[in-house]
């Protein structure tokens, strides 16, 4: 989450700089831009960039227990199957996809998945005996929880920001 928010207060600076009009001006402003971007994209930057441009966005099953995701103008499509599923953290920019967890077994009855979605918008499928709680912030977004109550003990609570996007739960 740190890295996402520098790397917006640089583009942020980026911007500012551009807004200014000189030639020097604009390319110091791209630099920082550049920077920014880099930075958001973290180390998913080249798997990322290689799955979108290339015709790659097909679902990929991944086998963790926790969940550490991040798209930035891109799709991001995961399966998720593990035994001891803890929650984690999913943050996309200006993409979006599916995270499906119907294949995990939670290893305690309380799991929270931070979700950080600005300008997009996420699917996410859970388990038959799960609840689902939605406790973020939204602006000019939401969390539509179409999930029925489930039967078991297992609650799955959504925490997180979503600005011009939003989380849609299914079963």
């Amino acid at each position: 989450m740190a890295h996402m928010i520098l790397g917006l207060i640089i583009i942020a600076v980026g911007m500012s700089i551009l807004i200014g009009g000189l030639a020097f001006k604009i390319l110091l402003a791209l630099l920082f831009i550049a920077l920014g971007v880099k930075i958001l994209m973290g180390k998913n930057h080249y798997s990322c960039y290689h799955r979108c441009h290339r015709g790659h966005e097909k679902t990929v099953t991944i086998a963790v227990d926790r969940l550490n995701e991040t798209a930035v103008f891109c799709a991001l499509n995961r399966m998720v199957k593990s035994e001891r599923f803890d929650g984690g953290s999913v943050t996309t920019v200006f993409g979006g996809g599916t995270i499906d967890l119907s294949g995990v077994t939670a290893a305690s009855a309380s799991i929270v998945i931070d979700c950080t979605l600005v300008f997009g918008g996420m699917k996410l499928i859970v388990p038959p005996s799960w609840n689902v709680k939605c406790q973020g912030t939204s602006a000019f977004g939401g969390c539509d929880n179409h999930a029925e109550e489930g039967e078991g003990v297992v609650v799955l609570t959504l925490t997180g920001t979503t600005v011009f996007g939003g989380i849609e739960i299914v079963r």
